[in-house]
Formats: structure tokens, C-alpha cells, sequence
């Protein structure tokens, strides 16, 4: 009796998926659309805290570079069939990050945070 295996098949259990395939391209556009979209939030979130206008114009340039990137995949999901999902407002992970050198204030604002 010869082993014969299917392997998608196989993959499909191993990585949690349901065999009738209900995990298709769709569903996946429609994650990597709202990574995008909270990723080019995160890129304008962090433009706003920078002291130096190049790192910001830089930053603002990807932010427009990963919306554009994720409209392309917004026009794919609509072509297979799906509907656009929510996205909810990616907040920044570090909120008292600031780019760039300290300057008085910062220094001062520390102190005050580490002295209480």
C-alpha cells in the first residue's frame, strides 16, 4: 500500500486552519490592510514628535508610502469580493518618546518624573 499524503492538507491542520478554507485570501488582505493603515497612523503619530523637520518630512514620506500601499490592497479586497474592515487608531506604543536631542524642558520634565 503506497503512503500517499496530502499536504496542504496537512499545513491547513498543523497551522490552525479549517479544512474547508474558509482562511482565504481574503481574510489575509483584510489583516495586512489594517496593519497598514494603523502603520502609516503610528509614522504620522511619531512626524508630529520630531524636533528635526528631514526625520519628519521622512517619516510623513513613508506615511504616505504604507497608505499608498495599503489602498492597493483595499482595491484587491474589493476585486475578490470582501468588504473593507474597521481599522481603530493605532496609539503609539511609547507615548513620552520624543525624537531627538533633550532639550531643557525635557531634562527638566524627567527630573521632576524621577524626583517624585
Amino acid at each position: 500500500m503506497p503512503f500517499r499524503k496530502n499536504w496542504s492538507d496537512w499545513w491547513r491542520r498543523f497551522l490552525g486552519f479549517s479544512p474547508d478554507r474558509s482562511f482565504g485570501a481574503v481574510d489575509i488582505l483584510r489583516q495586512r490592510y489594517v496593519e497598514e493603515m494603523q502603520q502609516a497612523g503610528r509614522f504620522k503619530q511619531y512626524a508630529r514628535r520630531m524636533l528635526y523637520p528631514q526625520y519628519e518630512g521622512k517619516l510623513l514620506q513613508l506615511a504616505t508610502e504604507t497608505r499608498k500601499h495599503a489602498q492597493w490592497i483595499a482595491e484587491k479586497i474589493v476585486v475578490l469580493g470582501g468588504q473593507l474592515p474597521e481599522v481603530s487608531e493605532a496609539r503609539s506604543r511609547d507615548k513620552h518618546f520624543v525624537f531627538g536631542p533633550p532639550n531643557k524642558k525635557c531634562v527638566l520634565a524627567a527630573r521632576l518624573c524621577h524626583a517624585s
